[in-house]
Formats: structure tokens, C-alpha cells, sequence
């Protein structure tokens, strides 16, 4: 076990089990309020960012992000985890936990993100609840729970500048306390971002369906990204277990979206700049997101010839090497934030925005507000985030389908669709376009589908999912 944990055991904050002679891990209401507690300000000029996971999934991706990166290299960072499981937050976030399954940097990280609540107090701990016994998969324990702590969640928001929220949705912790943290955010003025997981189909219509009443509220209140399971393709989790999948979709979706927000709301960009007065400009566009990120490779690497991929087939990764956001919400987008880090030039960067632009639907195109931003770095990386916002999301028309529903109009016609825990299939009624083309999708084999397929699909699955109440079965 590193140092920096192992100079916690002897902690008086030692745990945060429940009656079992472990003591509870600091929290912001065994501590003096999280204004005063935090690290002052000493410039106006300084970008204090909040990043607030609630639930187990956002548990999860905060050890992520901790583990990845040192405390000390963002200073005006602060994290706050709240949850239920207090078991979770012990196996993770308890002084002497062991954390085995990450490498000995990860941990060290982890382990000083630790020592901060009593430290430079960037990692809040928020138990929520009175049991530590987690919410039951009910929305409305969480949002109870998250709402009885309210006062705390606002006192570690009121030093910030911008808060990004991150959870699962289908659950209970997540799924209730999601929209309390946005809503409390909103209402500070923090210019949220949600970025919400949505659950895989086998985990049951019934999640489902509670999901997708979650990410409506979200978009309701304000910018929200959502993330869904479902899409990993094949080749991603064939032979592979669940961290293993988990880590693929956090590191293709998640993380790089945290440290890309993270970089461009508090590093000063070379040239052109894009600042904090930015982010809330774009956000204010709409509650529709969708962020793409990736790097630019290097082609025979090794080689005298060494030279970086064509801007073409950047361009082309960038929109579709993530197949777990909805992109069709991109062509809606009205406001855009395109971040260049590394040694880009004004023609790459003319040239990728041109090729991201002209993906757009072409009459919002024309009043498309593009706010660029150049940071060459010192890590000789080379990457490009694009934060697309819109007033709308994809038309449902497109599908017929909106907010989780199977729209029949005129015609219709009977599919049959096998669902989890039936036996015989589930008689569906659905407009014949629909029918069509949910035998052509089912009926391909997974690595066949376009990424707009996939996301077509699983818009289809979620739909059905909605409407019978079971999670569709796909066995591919």
C-alpha cells in the first residue's frame, strides 16, 4: 500500500461503516462549512471548478478520475462524492483501503485525493442517507436523501465557478439526487454540465423506464449529456468482464470530457482562448450535449517517414470513435467549443472545424457560434474536444419516436420482439417504418452496424423497452 495512504491509518477518520467499530469518513457535516474550509482564492482571475458525482456509478468514475491524476496539478479542483452504499465508500475511499486493483501511481493518487478532506479538503465526501445501506434501486430514496443535504451541497458549490455533475440513471442514488445537484447548481448560477450513464437493456425494462424519466427531468432543468451502456459494440466487450468494459466506456466517454472541461476552463489558451465567460455563453445554447474527443495518432510511428494521420480521417475518428452519445444531437447544434491542445496551427484547426461544421444540419449551421481554443501544452500530446450544444435534441420524427415512446400514426403494424424473462415474444405495436427497420437492425450482427445504426438501435430497444415494460433481449 502506498504512503500517502498508509499515512492515514492511524487517522481518528479511519472508516465509514455503521455500528461496526469503524468511524465514519470526514463528511461536510463533521466539518466546518465548505466555503470556509476550502482553499481560498487569492486571484479573480482563478477558474474554481467543482466536479460532483453522486451514486454508485459516479462513485465509480470518481475513484477513476482521482486515481488518474494528482491532486497537487489541479489545485482550484474540487470533488465531491455522495452516495448511499457508505460500504462502497469505505472499499474505496477509506484511508486504509487497499484499492488492489489499481496500479501503484493510481493509488498513490487516490490515496492523496484522500488525505485533502482533511488537507487542502479537494475531495467532500457526502454520506447521504441515515442506514449507509444504499437507496434499493428507488429514485425517490435518493432524491430524498440528496435533498435532506442540500444545505451541504450548496455550501461546497457557493466558492465555484462551474460544477460538472456526473451518475448513473435506472438506479436509486443516482437516479434521485442527478437532478437535485443539477437543480442546486442551476439555481447557484454554476453553469452545470450532467453527464448521466444509462443502464444496460439486460438490466430490465423496469430501469429502464426510470432512466429515461431521469435524463427527461435533466434535459428539462438544464445541459445534459447522456452516456449509454448499451452501445458498446462487440469488439469492445467480447472476452472481456465488467471493469475491464466499464474502464473502456469511461475512458472513451467519461474521463476524457472531465479533463478536456477541466482544461479549458482553467488553462489560458495560446492565441486564442476560450474562458470560463465561454463555457457559460455555449452552455446557455441549450440542454442538449454531445462532446467528442480524441487524438491525433501518428502513422508509422518509428519510422523516417513518421508523419500524423490526415486531417480527414482525424476528423472522421473524432465523430465516430465513441458510439455511446447520441450524435445526431450534434446537428442541432447552434453553439460549439472546438479546444485544440498540442502543437496545432491555425489551417489544421480552420480545417477540422470546416469538416465538424459541415456535418451540422445546414440551416442552424448558419447561425452556428463556434468558440475556438488553442493550448499547445507541454505533454507533446496532440488532441481536439468539440462540445456541441443544442436547443433540441434529434427529431423525433426521424424515428418516431420521443421521450421513450413507440409514435403510431396512420398505418401500423405488429412486431415481435423477445423480451428478458418471457418466453413466447412480446406482441409490439409500431408504425410500419418502424417495423422495418427494426428487422433490418435485430437482424444484423452487431460489428455490421454504422454507429448511427447503433444508436438508432438502441433508441429502438429503449423504446420498446418503455413500452413493455422488460428489457429487449438481443442475443448478440
Amino acid at each position: 500500500m502506498n504512503q500517502a495512504i498508509e499515512s492515514r491509518k492511524s487517522s481518528s477518520s479511519s472508516g465509514v461503516g455503521q455500528g461496526n467499530g469503524h468511524k465514519k469518513l470526514p463528511s461536510a457535516s463533521s466539518q466546518e462549512p465548505a466555503a470556509v474550509r476550502k482553499k481560498p482564492v487569492n486571484s479573480s482571475g482563478v477558474v474554481a471548478l467543482g466536479f460532483a458525482f453522486a451514486g454508485g456509478c459516479g462513485t465509480n468514475n470518481a475513484r477513476r478520475f482521482m486515481a488518474s491524476v494528482a491532486p497537487e496539478d489541479y489545485p482550484y479542483l474540487y470533488i465531491l462524492v455522495a452516495n448511499t452504499d457508505g460500504p462502497q465508500l469505505k472499499e474505496f475511499f477509506d484511508p486504509t483501503a487497499a484499492n488492489s486493483d489499481l496500479s501503484e501511481t493510481e493509488r498513490a493518487n487516490l490515496g492523496k485525493w484522500i488525505d485533502s478532506i482533511e488537507g487542502t479538503k479537494q475531495l467532500t465526501i457526502v454520506e447521504l442517507g441515515e442506514s449507509g445501506s444504499g437507496a434499493g434501486g428507488d429514485p425517490e430514496v435518493g432524491r430524498t436523501a440528496a435533498d435532506a443535504k442540500r444545505e451541504e451541497f450548496e455550501q461546497w458549490m457557493k466558492p465555484l465557478r462551474a460544477v460538472v455533475i456526473s451518475g448513473g440513471a435506472g438506479k436509486g442514488t443516482g437516479g434521485g439526487a442527478l437532478p437535485v445537484i443539477q437543480r442546486l447548481a442551476t439555481g447557484l448560477d454554476k453553469s452545470p454540465l450532467t453527464i448521466v450513464t444509462m443502464p444496460f437493456a439486460y438490466e430490465g425494462g423496469g430501469r429502464m423506464k426510470k432512466a429515461i424519466a431521469t435524463l427527461k427531468v435533466l434535459y428539462e432543468q438544464g445541459p445534459t449529456m447522456p452516456i449509454y451502456n448499451e452501445n458498446a459494440p462487440r469488439n469492445v466487450t467480447e472476452g472481456k468482464g465488467f471493469r475491464e468494459i466499464f474502464n473502456d466506456i469511461n475512458n472513451a466517454s467519461i474521463q476524457p470530457v472531465f479533463l478536456g472541461i477541466r482544461e479549458v476552463t482553467q488553462v489560458v489558451g495560446d492565441m486564442q482562448n476560450v474562458d470560463i465567460a465561454d463555457w457559460r455563453r455555449v452552455l446557455s445554447v441549450g440542454n442538449y450535449v454531445n462532446c467528442d474527443y480524441t487524438r491525433l495518432n501518428i502513422v508509422n510511428e518509428g519510422t523516417e517517414s513518421a508523419q500524423e494521420e490526415e486531417l480527414k480521417a482525424f476528423t472522421q475518428r473524432l465523430f465516430r470513435q465513441d458510439p455511446y452519445q447520441d450524435h445526431r444531437t450534434r446537428r442541432n447544434a447552434s453553439g460549439m467549443l472546438a479546444w485544440a491542445h498540442g502543437a496545432w496551427n491555425p489551417e489544421e484547426v480552420k480545417t477540422v472545424v470546416k469538416m465538424v461544421t459541415d456535418e451540422l444540419n445546414p440551416g442552424i449551421a448558419a447561425d452556428l457560434e463556434v468558440f475556438p481554443g488553442i493550448h499547445i501544452g507541454d505533454d507533446g500530446a496532440k488532441w481536439m474536444m468539440i462540445l456541441s450544444v443544442a436547443a433540441q435534441g434529434p427529431d423525433p420524427a426521424s424515428l418516431r419516436i420521443g421521450n421513450g415512446e413507440l409514435h403510431i400514426e396512420g398505418k401500423s403494424s405488429v412486431i415481435y420482439v423477445p423480451v428478458e424473462g418471457q418466453k413466447s415474444p412480446a406482441e409490439v405495436v409500431v408504425n410500419p417504418d418502424i417495423a422495418k427497420r427494426w428487422k433490418m437492425l435485430y437482424y444484423k450482427r452487431n460489428e455490421e452496424l454504422t454507429p448511427g445504426e447503433r444508436e438508432e438501435f438502441n433508441l429502438l430497444m429503449e423504446a420498446i423497452s418503455e413500452r413493455t415494460g422488460k428489457s429487449v433481449f438481443c442475443p448478440r
